[in-house]
């Protein structure tokens, strides 16, 4: 969890990436299982960056999606969603209680380490037209090479399977094209020893890195 302290911090502290572009931090996951400082930590982190409007990172700590299902169905029993009988158990029901209720869908789930599975994350947001793709590289790797990969992919199954509408489409060109320029800015930057710039996607685009 060190490792994780020292990158939510660095993430977080004034000046840093989430300031500059005003990113909401929330954390989902069991906090009562975090030692106190680091639970103290994230607690004002959320606090400090929850009226944001430049968009928002989740951050699962302590978080197995069997158990996000659970603790829903423990707010909805306490909220008296389910007082009448087993036909008010819906998946709506359900999705207004996880962790995730505010969010919007998740178009794109990349599975880092190359490795063929879910690993109990986020198995209720991903059961509707989540394009699920595994990449061959450790988390530590994942570099703007393979993000470029994953949009590329992203966008060609959008178009290919007839269901983007307009707006879909048009964004995923945009946001095709745009990191093609990012990809020729990093290699450009890496031939001449400089560092790659940093862009902001002026588009709703979700992907969630399992």
């Amino acid at each position: 969890m060190n490792l994780f302290k020292f990158q939510i911090y660095e993430l977080c502290k004034p000046g840093g990436l989430a300031e500059r572009f005003q990113v909401s931090i929330r954390v989902l996951g069991q906090l009562d299982l975090l030692d106190e400082d680091l639970k103290a930590l994230l607690r004002q982190i959320m606090v400090d960056t929850r009226n944001r409007t430049g968009g928002f990172i989740n951050c699962c700590v302590a978080y197995t999606s069997r158990d996000e299902i659970v603790t829903a169905m423990s707010r909805a029993v306490r909220s008296s969603q389910l007082k009448h009988s087993s036909a008010d158990i819906t998946d709506e029901v359900l999705t207004r209680y996880m962790y995730t209720a505010d969010d919007p869908a998740v178009d794109v789930l990349v599975r880092t380490s190359g490795v063929s599975r879910l690993s109990d994350f986020l198995l209720w947001q991903c059961h509707e037209d989540t394009d699920i793709q595994i990449v061959d590289a450790m988390w530590p790797e994942f570099g703007i090479y393979h993000l470029f990969l994953v949009i590329v992919r992203w966008q060609r199954k959008q178009m290919n399977i007839g269901q983007a509408n307009i707006q879909t489409a048009v964004g995923g060109v945009l946001i095709f094209l745009v990191s093609l320029v990012a990809f020729m800015v990093m290699c450009t930057c890496i031939s001449r020893g400089t560092s790659p710039w940093t862009f902001k996607l002026p588009l709703s685009w979700t992907l969630s890195l399992a």
